[in-house]
C-alpha cells in the first residue's frame, strides 16, 4: 500500500500574527520502491510535509494515510506508522539522544521489536562509511558528515519500508556525496 496524502494543509502559529501557512491542500501518493525528490526554496514546506509524514506534524486539514492508516486519527498507534516511515532529520543532532553510536543503532530495533545482530551493526555502518570504532563515540562530537551517516544508520538499523531524508547531503563532503551519489 502507499503513502497517501490526502487536501493536506498546514499552518504554524494560528490565530497569532506570525500565522504562516506552510502546506496548502497538497495531494500526493507515494508507492513502494519509488524515489522522490522535493525541491524547493527555503520556507516552501519541504520538512513541514516529511514531518506529516510521519506524524511528528499533524495536519489540521487533510489526511496522511500509511498502509492505510491515519496519522490523524488518535485512535491509531503512531508508532505503528513510525515503524513503517524512518525519517533521517536534516539537522542529525536534532535526531540523537544516547550517548553513543551503539546505543543509537540499537534504539530503534529494540522500541520496534526487531532483532539486530552484531554483524548486522557492521554492515550497516560499512554501508554508510563508518567503522566499528564509531560504536563507543558520542554521536555529538562526531563530524557534521559522520553525524549524517550515523543518522542515517539508525533509521537504516530497523529496516523502515520507507525512507525520507532531510537534505540528505547536509554536512557531507564532496567525496562523500559522490561515493553514496547524492
Amino acid at each position: 500500500m502507499p503513502i497517501e496524502i490526502k487536501n493536506v494543509s498546514y499552518t504554524y502559529a494560528e490565530g497569532t500574527p506570525f500565522e504562516t501557512t506552510a502546506l496548502k491542500d497538497i495531494n500526493w501518493k507515494i508507492t513502494e520502491n519509488s524515489m522522490w525528490v522535493v525541491l524547493g526554496k527555503t520556507g516552501s514546506g519541504k520538512t513541514t510535509l516529511i514531518q506529516t509524514l510521519n506524524g511528528l506534524l499533524i495536519p489540521k486539514n487533510g489526511e496522511i494515510l500509511v498502509d492505510g492508516i491515519s496519522t490523524k486519527d488518535q485512535k491509531n498507534d503512531i508508532k505503528k506508522i513510525r515503524e513503517r516511515i524512518g525519517l533521517v532529520f536534516q539537522y542529525p543532532e536534532n535526531q540523537f539522544f544516547l550517548p553513543t553510536v551503539l546505543e543509537e543503532l540499537l534504539y530503534a530495533p529494540k522500541n520496534f521489536n526487531k532483532n539486530i545482530s552484531q554483524n548486522d551493526i557492521l554492515n550497516i555502518l560499512n554501508l554508510v562509511g563508518l567503522n566499528r570504532s564509531f560504536l563507543g563515540r558520542n554521536p555529538f562530537t562526531l563530524s557534521g558528515g559522520e553525524m549524517r551517516r550515523v543518522a542515517i544508520a539508525s533509521v537504516l538499523s530497523y529496516n523502515p519500508k520507507y525512507i525520507v531524508f532531510d537534505e540528505p547531503t547536509v554536512g557531507l563532503d564532496y567525496s562523500g556525496r559522490k561515493k553514496y551519489g547524492i
